[in-house]
């Protein structure tokens, strides 16, 4: 995520903090797209097929598109796979 959209994403996360249903949406969705660049990264990177990621990691290739696509939210345990099936790609969790 660009610096820009850092910090369109905390203003608009400033305005929802009222609405936890809101709040927790829009946490989501952030938690979906930084695991979906992480993964489509960590792939490409490695020169992997989705079905060659899936065979390694033991994950349908249907669950890698959509997680890739931000439909899902990545569990730690699924990008701790990716990362080591990438060749032990660096991952590096930061909440905030």
């Amino acid at each position: 995520m660009t610096q820009g959209a850092a910090k369109d994403f905390d203003g608009i996360y400033a305005q929802l903090t009222a609405d936890a249903g809101a709040r927790d949406r829009v946490l989501g969705r952030r938690a979906a797209i930084a695991s979906a660049s992480f993964i489509r990264a960590a792939r490409t990177e490695a020169n992997k097929t989705l079905a060659g990621l899936a065979a390694e990691t033991g994950i349908s290739e249907d669950h890698l598109k959509k997680l890739e696509k931000a439909e899902e939210i990545a569990d730690v345990l699924t990008l701790m796979k990716v990362a080591q099936a990438c060749g032990g790609r660096q991952l590096r969790l930061v909440f905030v």
